[in-house]
């Protein structure tokens, strides 16, 4: 059996489902003011680089378990891993900055756009799964980049918030790149055959 890794405050908190039990968690948010016009607080944007990098590590072990090549599987653990920290640094600087990350329905609507797109990818394997996940990725990391340049950075109020998602983006921008160079080898070793 596996026990937990952390201990709930109180029981009493346990008993609201929206209620954040483990330390940085995001809060579930009031549906106020969460349509796509209005700006995004700090803490919407810690949840929403949070459900992004959840997406990333979600999708990139489903790799593990496909027939990829050698280079699919390396770029998946590496993104398995650069996600995995960048959601825990995003945890632990809301922490510091005391700014608790608030699950809104755009980062609902993010989280659903992951699943879907992992969902496209869960009956694939071997080759087809390959394609599709690095287009996948090219896609979403393309995606990501434009989110953060035109809505996350512009809204970002806490200068440790900004820096973050500086910091962010130029992983996001090396992830992109290492995609594009691993999609363009499997292109070329399938016209090779």
């Amino acid at each position: 059996m596996t026990t937990l890794q952390f201990t709930p405050s109180a029981m009493a908190a346990v008993a609201d489902p929206d209620l954040a039990v483990i330390p940085g968690a995001p809060k579930r948010a009031p549906d106020v003011g969460s349509d796509d016009a209005s700006p995004m607080t700090d803490a919407e944007i810690l949840a929403m680089v949070a459900a992004i990098d959840e997406n990333e590590v979600l999708a990139a072990a489903e790799a593990a378990h496909k027939k990829v090549s050698p280079e699919v599987l390396a770029y998946a653990r590496m993104l398995h891993k650069a996600h995995g920290k960048n959601a825990v640094d995003t945890l632990k600087l809301g922490m510091k900055a005391k700014i608790m990350p608030v699950e809104s329905a755009r980062v609902d609507e993010m989280r659903m756009k992951g699943a879907g797109e992992l969902a496209k990818l869960l009956p694939l394997d071997g080759e087809r799964f390959a394609a599709a996940f690095m287009t996948a990725m090219i896609k979403g990391h393309t995606d990501v980049l434009a989110m953060i340049d035109g809505k996350l950075l512009p809204g970002a109020k806490n200068d440790a918030v900004k820096q973050h998602l500086t910091a962010t983006r130029g992983h996001v921008a090396a992830h992109l790149e290492e995609a594009k160079k691993v999609q363009s080898g499997l292109t070329g070793a399938q016209a090779k055959r």
